[in-house]
């Protein structure tokens, strides 16, 4: 798991690896991963440059509801 910076500065966990069907847009840079955009499940997108997607943890993690607030 990889704690992720949003937009509006909250912490998102982000499975590390990237995924060709993810809906989290990310890039990763020495600073960490700052999120782009969180787009709807199942929507097509293209990653910007320098993007790749990632699955948010709370969609792959058989705990997430324990977690989740």
């Amino acid at each position: 798991m990889a704690w992720a910076s949003t937009p509006s500065g909250k912490s998102i966990p982000l499975d590390p690896v990237p995924v060709p069907d993810g809906n989290v847009e990310a890039m990763v840079h020495d600073l960490g991963v700052r999120v782009i955009a969180v787009h709807p499940a199942g929507q097509a997108f293209l990653p910007a440059a320098g993007c790749d997607r990632f699955d948010t943890h709370f969609a792959t993690c058989p705990k997430a509801a324990e977690f989740k607030k």
